[in-house]
C-alpha cells in the first residue's frame, strides 16, 4: 500500500514539473488512476471514488467528468487546451483530497484494494445506514445463536 502511495506521489510531483500544462494534466490524471484504479484504466472508478470524498458528490462528479473529457481530448486528439493550467489546479485539488484520505486511513485500511472498496460505498448516509442494518442482520443469519440447552 505504501509503495502505491509513494509511486503516485512521485507521479504527482513529476507532473507538476511539466512545462506543458496539457501534458501535466495527463500525468496528474495518471497519478489519480494509480490510486483509484491501479490495475486498469477504469475512468468511472476514478471519478466515483474521488467524488465520494466530497460533501457535494454531484458537483465533484461533474468536475471530474469534465476533467476526464479534457484529458481524453488531449490524449486522443492531441488537443491542447488554453485552460489546461486551470484544469491542473482543479485536478490537484482532487488528488490532494485523495492522498489526505489515504494517509489518514492507512492504519485502518490494510491495502489499496480495501481503500477502494471503502470509496465504492454509496455516499448517501441513509443508504449506508440501511446497508449497515442489512449487514448486521446477515451476520446474525449466518452466525445464529446456539439454541438454549435444558
Amino acid at each position: 500500500y505504501s509503495d502505491a502511495l509513494l509511486e503516485s506521489l512521485l507521479m504527482y510531483v513529476r507532473a507538476l514539473d511539466e512545462w506543458n500544462q496539457s501534458s501535466a494534466l495527463m500525468r496528474l490524471w495518471t497519478a489519480l488512476e494509480r490510486l483509484c484504479s491501479p490495475d486498469v484504466a477504469a475512468y468511472d472508478d476514478v471519478v466515483r471514488r474521488c467524488a465520494f470524498l466530497w460533501d457535494d458528490v454531484d458537483f465533484a462528479t461533474q468536475t471530474l467528468e469534465h476533467l476526464r473529457e479534457v484529458r481524453n481530448a488531449t490524449v486522443h486528439r492531441g488537443a491542447d487546451s488554453k485552460e489546461a493550467k486551470t484544469y491542473c489546479f482543479q485536478l490537484q485539488q482532487q488528488y490532494r483530497a485523495l492522498v489526505r484520505f489515504h494517509l489518514g486511513r492507512t492504519a485502518r485500511l490494510g491495502s489499496l484494494q480495501e481503500a477502494n472498496e471503502f470509496l465504492d460505498l454509496p455516499p448517501d448516509l441513509e443508504l449506508l445506514k440501511r446497508r449497515a442494518d442489512a449487514t448486521r442482520r446477515a451476520i446474525r443469519f449466518r452466525n445464529p445463536r446456539p439454541a438454549p440447552t435444558a
